[in-house]
């Protein structure tokens, strides 16, 4: 099952019939069996990725805090700037599409002209980040760099490519195909609940080398 609300009753009215099923994605149900990724390591590792390259007035454009992987993104965004002894104010909230990075590149913008680096809570809010920044004249990556989160194929269509979080959705798939093979062979199982890396993939929006 994926891409469930964050609360749906599914899970629970499965589980009361005895049938296998796996989630994409943590549910809010925590005695039933999903595949993951690690969002707080995804969201520490692209923050890390543009301290390390000398940006030190560095953003978060966050989805909605009630969505669990957002939220995880921004503590890992969190972590990578207090464990570099930075400055985490410089955070704004929008919905995960392009108009919400757009709008709220433009808010950050408008508090101060010192920000170097973003980072993205999805790709499509880092679409609409380059676009504002362009707007007003900031080059990318030269003024600020700017990293998405999912990897999606929008990402290597923007103008510079985007630096990405891939979520290994391949991987993640195969897990939870034989997760819920393995359920419905040995019939009562107790949940399994695996969380997977993500995996940085640097594009032209940010400069130098993953790692």
């Amino acid at each position: 099952m994926l891409s469930l609300p964050e609360f749906d009753a599914l899970s629970v009215r499965l589980q009361a019939r005895g049938i296998p099923v796996v989630f994409g994605g943590r549910p809010s149900n925590p005695l039933v069996s999903f595949v993951d990724i690690d969002n707080r390591a995804g969201g520490r590792s692209a923050t890390e990725h543009l301290i390390g390259q000398g940006r030190r007035r560095v953003a978060h454009i966050a989805g909605p805090q009630q969505l669990g992987a957002a939220s995880e993104r921004k503590q890992g965004f969190h972590d990578a700037m207090w464990s570099a002894g930075l400055s985490a104010d410089l955070v704004e909230h929008s919905e995960l599409d392009r108009d919400g990075g757009e709008l709220a590149m433009s808010r950050l913008l408008a508090r101060t002209d010192q920000i170097d680096a973003v980072f993205c809570a999805s790709d499509a809010m880092a679409a609409g980040a380059m676009w504002a920044a362009q707007v007003v004249g900031r080059r990318i990556p030269d003024d600020v760099a700017i990293i998405g989160c999912d990897d999606l194929p929008l990402a290597a269509l923007t103008q510079p490519p985007l630096s990405s979080v891939r979520q290994p959705i391949e991987r993640m798939g195969r897990e939870m195909t034989r997760m819920v093979l393995g359920m419905s062979a040995a019939g009562a199982h107790p949940p399994q609940q695996v969380i997977v890396g993500p995996e940085l993939v640097c594009r032209e929006s940010t400069v130098g080398r993953c790692g």
